[in-house]
């Protein structure tokens, strides 16, 4: 491929922790992409491995010019993922777990459609699930999952329920400010990310698979089954608690803000009931957010009360 200067410079930032199997085609992916390789360079975050990732890191990719290796104290993927965006240089952001891979065409497709809409702000894309050894297991998440992803400005959709992938996601650098440094107690940097940017822009998606997904055992968000899956629902219900109260919601129509107040709470009883608990053990309030939460109602309902209409007679007032 010609080197075309309009293109966008992007970094690929990738995440490791033990994965010594894995992270050497992660990082070969990214720098083997069908895409001027001076417009491309390599951010890798080992946060702590002691399987030998650092090593395998070291020997392979610490003469690599593109590639920039850091190893820190392990401090969990948020930690990790925090440094990694904060090490970006490019126009674009990539974002890459050291256990997945990327075909070669993804940043060509996906940095195509930022280069020609400046009102999108992050593309995504359907992913392959793979399984450890690299064999197919889905070829599309978005039909395993039964996601039909939205476009456009999409914050409400997306806090009822997360369809962006972090893996295949490319993010604009000018809009890290919004979404850099990702509160630890959120868990989950993609759906972070994504709800961030579209407070301000559009989001769109491409319809091909731009990450190879793997499905190992081991995996923080995907692929998780039984009390794993419970416990996913229940930080889910407190993620959108959290983007409730404190994201720029001004713009999203009630109908879907409260779709998203309706999957919370799904959330939170149904994996506070599978798991044992209560749901006010997961989404637990005080006796001052009840106090403001009835102010609050208090309000809503007398704005909602009609009003008589200027120099119309006062009811049960004389003609």
């Amino acid at each position: 491929m010609g080197t075309i200067r309009s293109l966008p410079s992007v970094t690929c930032v990738v995440t490791a922790y033990n994965h010594a199997r894995f992270v050497r085609e992660a990082v070969e992916s990214a720098l083997a992409q069908d895409y001027p390789p001076e417009l491309v360079d390599v951010v890798v975050v080992d946060d702590g491995s002691t399987d030998g990732t650092r090593e395998l890191l070291d020997a392979r990719f610490g003469a690599e010019p593109r590639v920039r290796l850091i190893h820190q104290a392990n401090r969990g993927f948020v930690a990790a993922m925090n440094r990694a965006l904060g090490e970006a240089t490019g126009e674009l952001i990539a974002i890459l777990d050291g256990d997945d891979a990327w075909p070669a065409y993804k940043l060509r497709e996906q940095a195509r459609v930022l280069a020609e809409r400046p009102e999108v702000g992050l593309v995504h894309g359907d992913m392959e699930m793979v399984d450890a050894d690299g064999n197919t297991l889905n070829p599309s998440f978005f039909a395993y999952s039964r996601f039909e992803p939205a476009r456009g400005r999409i914050l409400g959709r997306l806090i009822r329920q997360n369809f962006v992938s972090g893996g295949a996601s490319v993010v604009r650098s000018s809009l890290r400010e919004r979404f850099h440094p990702i509160p630890e107690e959120l868990l989950y940097p993609d759906w972070y990310i994504a709800a961030r940017v579209a407070e301000r822009a559009e989001i769109d998606h491409v319809e091909i698979p731009v990450n190879r997904y793997r499905l190992h055992g081991a995996n923080m968000g995907l692929g998780g089954t039984g009390r794993k899956f419970l416990s996913d629902m229940r930080n889910n219900a407190r993620v959108q608690r959290w983007m409730l109260a404190n994201l720029d919601t001004g713009g999203v129509a009630l109908a879907e803000l409260v779709q998203a107040c309706e999957a919370m709470l799904a959330n939170a009883v149904r994996s506070a009931g599978e798991l044992d608990g209560r749901a006010t053990e997961v989404l637990p309030v005080s006796a001052e957010e009840q106090a403001a939460g009835a102010l609050e109602a208090e309000a809503a309902l007398d704005a909602a009360r009609p009003r008589p209409r200027a120099g119309a007679a006062p009811p049960g007032g004389a003609a």
